[in-house]
């Protein structure tokens, strides 16, 4: 392995350490920020080490990030476009490796740009004067619901103790005139009651059937459900998978107690919630009415084959 790429991995452990912490929505930013700095300087001597550079670095993502569909839509771009330019044969390592800058900056130019779009298509979706509930990462909500607070007239957050996320994402959007009410972890059920959406913010949509999204999601599902209130997902379309990753329910965290310093809390991070629970996916490229998993397959194939073949995004 290149001695530019020592130290890679140990920049991995950095970025997915205290995960409870973060907004996990905005990793893949980071990650592929992180790529495109360590490809800057990486040399290869021929086309199959850069190819072999490349499979490296995506077999190294989808171990340290099975949890963020986005992460994982990245190493399934890296090792795509390895295998078709190892069977082209026609470039040389160089041009090889230059084509994965290429393809990093566009993803993350995408992940900066489809906010509005996502903006828009949940605008759609919420009736003029809706009082939503938030169920998600905090700061990666922010533009979104910036984008259709004309729409809205007030917002509800959870919790989400010990880490109060949902609490900092109310102190935010009221800071930003959007009136926000935050609510106790055992309030859920009349937060959904008091709401006439709730918009979950989800890691990926799995062709399986699942999305995934911050702990709390299956509850505040299920209470909608109860309730009769609608319940819209927000996921980008890089972020659908055609299978769920191994583990993901099972993801936990230890994080040290905010009270008690010698005692560490067990968190777990994410739910898995059966896609029917949901009718209703925006994302950039439109609302996905009760999507099959077919459509969630076939979504994620063609941005797949539209981000590697060049083209710009539809």
């Amino acid at each position: 392995m290149p001695v530019k790429l020592r130290g890679w991995e140990r920049d991995l452990d950095k970025l997915s350490s205290n995960l409870a912490y973060k907004d996990i929505h905005m990793i893949e930013d980071h990650l592929l920020a992180l790529l495109l700095k360590r490809l800057s300087k990486v040399r290869a001597r021929s086309l199959d080490e850069a190819a072999s550079i490349l499979e490296y670095l995506s077999r190294t993502i989808r171990g340290r990030f099975p949890f963020s569909f986005a992460a994982l839509a990245t190493a399934d771009a890296l090792s795509i476009y390895a295998k078709r330019i190892l069977e082209r044969g026609d470039m040389t390592a160089k041009e090889t490796l230059d084509g994965a800058r290429r393809l990093l900056r566009f993803l993350l130019t995408y992940s900066n740009s489809s906010t509005r779009e996502v903006a828009v298509n949940l605008g759609r979706a919420i009736p003029f004067g809706s009082e939503v509930l938030l169920v998600g990462f905090t700061n990666s909500l922010i533009p979104i619901l910036l984008a259709v607070s004309g729409k809205i007239s007030g917002v509800h957050t959870i919790s989400y103790w010990p880490l109060m996320s949902g609490r900092g994402l109310a102190v935010k959007l009221r800071r930003a005139g959007i009136k926000a009410t935050p609510w106790p972890d055992s309030n859920l059920s009349q937060a959904v009651s008091k709401s006439d959406a709730v918009v979950i913010a989800a890691l990926g949509v799995s062709g399986e059937g699942v999305f995934v999204a911050e702990a709390g999601a299956y509850a505040a599902s299920l209470l909608a459900e109860s309730e009769g209130r609608d319940v819209i997902l927000i996921s980008r379309s890089w972020s659908f998978r055609p299978s769920t990753p191994e583990g993901v329910e099972g993801f936990v965290e230890r994080i040290p107690h905010p009270l008690e310093k010698k005692v560490s809390i067990e968190l777990r991070l994410f739910d898995l919630t059966p896609l029917s629970k949901a009718g209703l996916i925006a994302s950039e490229l439109g609302l996905h009415k009760n999507p099959s998993g077919d459509e969630i397959r076939d979504t994620y194939a063609s941005f797949m084959e539209r981000i590697l073949s060049g083209l710009p995004r539809a």
